[in-house]
């Protein structure tokens, strides 16, 4: 049987302190090790949107400081209807969601 090719995929985050729409949404790789799996929740741009869609359990996610490694695929980011969520849409429709996540673990330092 033929393993299934991994994909690669870039996601960010920002590392530094940051206030969206007053609350810190700074997330660091370090965060990612201490938290084991999270949400990659709160993205609204179009083009990431549909890159998380795409992604399949075992992909990677290079980036500068580390690797992160998809174990949910995309599902509805359910923030984006929380009014006290800093990434709430108010033009969300949970009836015709515009926003995905994926859960994604640490997958160690970074080689590539």
């Amino acid at each position: 049987m033929k393993a299934k090719p991994t994909n690669y995929y870039l996601i960010k985050a920002e590392p530094e302190s940051r206030l969206e729409n007053g609350v810190d949404v700074k997330f660091s790789i370090d965060d990612l090790e201490k938290s084991k799996t999270t949400a990659w929740e709160g993205v609204r741009n179009y083009e990431a949107r549909n890159n998380m869609k795409k992604m399949k359990i075992d992909d990677l996610t290079p980036g500068i400081a580390g690797l992160a490694r998809v174990v949910k695929e995309a599902y509805v980011d359910h923030t984006a209807f929380d009014k006290s969520h800093p990434y709430y849409d108010p033009k969300s429709d949970k009836l015709d969601p515009k926003w995905f996540m994926v859960n994604i673990i640490n997958a160690g330092g970074c080689s590539i």
